[in-house]
């Protein structure tokens, strides 16, 4: 089994993280992967008590130090930036060849909305 947390805004090149996951999966081995909700969490969205407010920025894939999200200056996102995933560049990395999706769910962390993004893959 293969795990990774909450990693996928921290690295340049995401499919390649995945790929090595891929690499030293035996046959019917698992990636299992959570992290922060591409389409709730990031410094495009804005959480304001139980609603998100989205502003431009969501297909926007470098990297950044600003937005609404994170705030300038606020935390360690202003000072080492993040990368933002959309769930489709997420997911297409994590069910790229020879890996099978089993799951997806969605955790609340604060509120109704979803925070957080669990995916369970598979290699035949």
């Amino acid at each position: 089994m293969a795990v990774a947390t909450l990693i996928h805004t921290d690295v340049g090149d995401w499919a390649a993280v995945v790929a090595e996951a891929r690499r030293v999966l035996r046959p019917g081995g698992r990636f299992c992967y959570v992290g922060v909700h591409p389409c709730f969490v990031g410094p495009f969205a804005k959480r304001d008590g139980d609603t998100v407010r989205l502003h431009p920025g969501y297909r926007d894939h470098s990297v950044t130090f600003t937005g609404p999200g994170p705030g300038p200056g606020v935390g360690i996102r202003s000072r080492i930036g993040v990368w933002h995933r959309t769930l489709t560049e997420l997911l297409d990395a994590v069910t790229g060849p020879g890996l099978q999706l089993l799951r997806v769910a969605e955790y609340e962390t604060t509120g109704p909305v979803p925070g957080l993004l669990g995916i369970v893959d598979g290699r035949g």
